[in-house]
């Protein structure tokens, strides 16, 4: 959920504190919330800088003993509240200076962190690049980096990237693409199973999963996402439609990208489709061609509940017989487990 920490001048009791708003899902923000007696003193705390991991909030303080006029302090947010904190510590000599030091901030990756100071000035205040020890870096993160790209022509194309944890159905983030470039980027937390959906305006959306391993140092992720452009003839695989083994039988897991798909369709009231359902050759051909229609089934069936007219949607099982992969590994023959969708009409 993104969170505004900032500094308020006004404060009447005291002197500058810092405060911190958080967003909800509609995009309101909250009213200003105050650290707490554990950050915040009687004297001024300024310059907050929340790192990338939402927990290392660094901030400077004069309020607290130091080793010029204002330091530079580290705490640790502790739970999901923003009240409850770690005893802020100095980051000591080899950062503070026995002048003003303030304005930390530091990227995802963690190696330098920036700051001004106005120790050995060449004006008023100047910009300093350090390099970190490990005892005050944040904890480490996991950064997903990539372009959104038309799918025929390679080209850029700005798109609102929503990440969703595929074991809660949660939210677990967002991103914008930059028009010019096509690229994004968003920190993520380890070990888990994300759902990605990438929009754009004259587009399908775009639905991929990922599976993040845990990490012990900050690592980098590269997802291109590719958006089809809605034209007729085009085949769109729905890569978060999961079914349990051997059978036609929906997973809760496959309900967001079957609700999304739902919805494209009550956007584009003229489009038709017609659904495809594959599988693997391990196993007996009649069968699978059966098992084939019936997940169609299974999928046509869901999506005219949630209210698309039967008449916009058609089906066909194929069974072993269109292959998009050697099966040969195991993971190949996943890729050959699939459903996806062709516009007959746009």
């Amino acid at each position: 959920m993104p969170e505004n920490i900032s500094y308020n001048p006004q404060n009447k009791t005291e002197d500058r504190d810092i405060y911190v708003s958080v967003q909800d899902k509609k995009g309101v923000w909250s009213q200003p919330i105050n650290l707490g007696k554990k950050i915040n003193t009687e004297m001024d705390e300024v310059s907050p800088f929340l790192a990338a991991d939402g927990r290392t909030l660094y901030f400077g303080s004069n309020g607290r003993p130091g080793y010029g006029s204002t330091d530079i302090f580290m705490s640790k947010r502790k739970g999901s509240g923003w009240t409850d904190w770690t005893e802020p510590v100095n980051l000591g000599p080899e950062i503070n200076t026995a002048s003003f030091d303030a304005y930390y901030t530091i990227p995802a990756s963690a190696n330098y962190a920036y700051m001004t100071s106005t120790a050995n000035e060449s004006g008023k205040n100047d910009i300093v690049r350090i390099k970190l020890p490990q005892a005050i870096k944040p904890d480490p993160v996991l950064l997903v980096l990539g372009n959104t790209l038309n799918a025929k022509t390679k080209k850029p194309v700005r798109a609102d990237i929503i990440f969703e944890d595929l074991t809660t159905n949660e939210e677990a983030g967002e991103a914008i693409s930059d028009p010019a470039t096509g690229s994004y980027r968003i920190t993520l937390a380890d070990g888990k199973h994300y759902g990605i959906r990438a929009e754009a305006k004259g587009f399908l959306s775009v639905n991929e999963n990922m599976e993040l391993a845990p990490i012990t140092e900050y690592t980098e992720v590269r997802k291109d996402l590719y958006l089809m452009p809605i034209e007729e003839g085009e085949s769109i695989l729905l890569n978060n439609v999961f079914f349990e083994q051997g059978k036609p039988i929906l997973k809760p897991q496959s309900f967001p990208e079957l609700d999304r798909l739902a919805q494209i369709l009550e956007e584009n009231p003229s489009i038709k489709i017609e659904l495809q359902g594959h599988t693997d050759n391990v196993g007996n051909k009649v069968a699978l061609q059966e098992l084939s229609e019936n997940r169609v089934m299974a999928v046509r069936t869901y999506l005219v509940n949630k209210g698309v007219k039967k008449d916009r949607i058609t089906g066909k099982g194929f069974g072993p017989n269109k292959p998009i992969a050697p099966n040969d590994t195991e993971e190949n023959r996943q890729r050959n487990r699939r459903v996806e969708f062709q516009i007959t009409k746009k």
